[in-house]
């Protein structure tokens, strides 16, 4: 929302590009791109493939036709009207939905951003994450978290929610590579997402996918907490590994990985491994299967990232606290990690 988009004639030349790629590594695919495609076709390509790989994370491996498919129900729908709100330009794409810009036809001037639902995603999961979202935006008022302005379902395709449209927004890892020497400034930003995350938490709701892209900074350095897209209801457990309500890789806990009870606690984890991403500009936590996955590699990781690192030693302890991967030895709530943040802010203003 608010950032570059591109016409229906990129998307579709994308698209052509993207179908016999799909299934491989994002870096790898974008390597077999031809010569002659514009910058604006490339970058709507990596987009797709991203939102591939990012399916992939969720669900598991699909076969890459239908997935194929999905993307092609999201991509291309420019000046379509949907219940009077009219799509204009696809901001954002990921594995179940795709953004647009768009406003409703009674209120021309006033710009909205409208969510689709891939249609392939039918089951019951799909549906169930995508009434989660609904549900738990609709529990939510503040002003650093997205806020839901209408919603439908569709009796076959899905659904989509309308949200407020966000104007020159960056994420949060973007806006970190200018001021990684300042740590304060990026402290204070984690701040404000722990205290409207414990806000968030008193209302029941786990976001469960807190990571530096769903983190946005606006022109006056206020954050806004988006993408409620596996956002759970405390507590819940997952169901076992085959029904994980899936997880972002580099910054997962245990809990996720291993399709355990969804906790507060989670969220305290992926804003440690936040915190630690934008501090250093690495991922903060190794490469890992479900089936190679070990806690002491994580930690063991961490440890040697944080001594490698110039962070202040009490910023280290915070970080090491909240990454814990025993819940039982992380920060209890997010409040009591707020609170660690505050007073190292304070012995550093």
């Amino acid at each position: 929302m608010g950032r570059t988009t591109f016409s229906n004639e990129d998307w579709r030349v994308a698209r052509f590009l993207a179908e016999p790629l799909l299934d491989q590594p994002v870096a790898q695919a974008l390597q077999k791109v031809p010569e002659g495609a514009s910058p604006a076709v490339v970058a709507c390509l990596q987009h797709i493939l991203q939102a591939a790989s990012e399916q992939k994370t969720i669900f598991g491996r699909l076969e890459s036709g239908r997935l194929f498919r999905g993307l092609l129900g999201v991509i291309g729908q420019s000046g379509q009207c949907l219940d009077g709100y009219e799509l204009e330009e696809l901001v954002a794409l990921g594995g179940l939905s795709a953004i647009y810009r768009g406003h409703h036809q009674d209120r021309p001037e006033q710009p909205v951003a409208i969510k689709l639902l891939n249609p392939d995603y039918s089951g019951d999961l799909a549906h169930r994450l995508y009434r989660q979202e609904r549900d738990a935006l609709q529990t939510l008022r503040h002003p650093n978290v997205i806020r839901l302005l209408d919603s439908n379902d569709f009796p076959k395709n899905g659904g989509y929610l309308v949200l407020e449209y966000l104007h020159d927004v960056q994420p949060l890892d973007e806006y970190a590579r200018k001021y990684r020497q300042r740590p304060e400034k990026l402290v204070t930003l984690l701040l404000a997402v722990a205290e409207t995350m414990a806000y968030v938490h008193a209302r029941g709701v786990i976001h469960n996918d807190l990571k530096a892209t769903n983190i946005l900074i606006d022109p006056k350095y206020s954050v806004k907490i988006i993408d409620f897209g596996i956002a759970q209801s405390r507590p819940v457990r997952q169901g076992g590994r085959g029904e994980s309500l899936g997880y972002t890789p580099y910054i997962a806990a245990l809990e996720q990985i291993k399709g355990q009870t969804i906790t507060p606690q989670v969220d305290v984890f992926l804003l440690g491994a936040t915190l630690l991403h934008v501090l250093t500009g690495q991922n903060p936590l190794p490469a890992f299967t479900p089936q190679s996955y070990s806690p002491a590699n994580d930690e063991r990781y961490v440890s040697q990232l944080l001594e490698k690192s110039d962070i202040d030693t009490t910023l280290k302890a915070i970080v090491r606290r909240a990454l814990k991967t025993d819940c039982k030895q992380r920060y209890a709530d997010m409040r009591a990690l707020a609170e660690a943040l505050r007073c190292w802010l304070e012995s550093h203003s």
